[in-house]
């Protein structure tokens, strides 16, 4: 079945909307399945007048010739260094490598959206085009390590994930492939302190077990009743702002 402009009339009416896709996973020689979950809608929302201009990145150390596929991308290039560090600053990279030539593109044909696949490196450079060219960007997230942190340990994967929670709160909108990976996105761009104020909740009840089953008074439990409370609503308070900003 065929999805043809003409026959939806919310859109026969509108003028092509302009998409610039972002993304690190994309079919090459060999391997056909690799983003071939980007590829393959391409050619259908094509055909419901979305105009896609893809972009395929890389690091400059890796290699691989583009595959034949139904919709191509042109592959882009950048400087990145290895390992976790490199993951951290490579969206600061890849828009430095991207910035002249998208601008030359908007200024011919205006992108209406940019469209990154996953917060690094595709997102932070998205967000940083958006921000100078004044272009709107979704982003989404494929997997459950929305953060990076699982990828990248120790004091460089906590740049990653301040750098993915700040283009998830910036982003018009986040696309999350399911419930689960919504659901991590969620607790880790509310950052540190809702885990601090989670760890403060539970302290708080281990306090209070402990008086219950100790001297058992009245007043130091209620204290500890309290002040559990305290951290619960405030996680909720937390929890509610992080889905409103999404």
């Amino acid at each position: 079945m065929t999805a043809d402009r003409e026959n939806i009339p919310e859109l026969s009416s509108q003028k092509p909307l302009h998409v610039l896709t972002l993304t690190p996973f994309y079919p090459v020689q060999g391997d056909d399945a690799q983003g071939c979950f980007v590829a393959e809608p391409l050619p259908w929302l094509e055909q419901l007048g979305v105009t896609n201009t893809v972009r395929a990145v890389r690091p400059f150390y890796r290699r691989g010739a583009a595959s034949g596929t139904a919709f191509p991308a042109q592959w882009v290039s950048f400087f990145s260094f290895p390992g976790g560090w490199g993951l951290s600053s490579a969206g600061a990279f890849l828009f430095a490598s991207l910035l002249p030539e998208i601008r030359r593109l908007h200024d011919s044909h205006p992108v209406d959206l940019i469209h990154a696949h996953s917060a690094l490196p595709c997102g932070h450079a998205a967000s940083l085009l958006s921000r100078e060219l004044k272009i709107p960007f979704v982003v989404t997230v494929h997997g459950l390590d929305a953060f990076s942190i699982r990828q990248v340990e120790g004091r460089a994967g906590r740049w990653c994930a301040g750098i993915s929670r700040s283009v998830y709160r910036s982003a018009c909108r986040v696309i999350c492939v399911s419930e689960k990976v919504r659901e991590r996105v969620i607790a880790g761009a509310a950052g540190p302190v809702f885990l601090v104020l989670a760890w403060g909740y539970v302290a708080a009840r281990a306090i209070h077990a402990m008086v219950h089953l100790g001297g058992n008074r009245l007043r130091k439990r209620i204290l500890a009743y309290f002040v559990s409370w305290l951290f619960l609503a405030a996680l909720w308070v937390t929890l509610v702002i992080a889905v409103a900003r999404r």
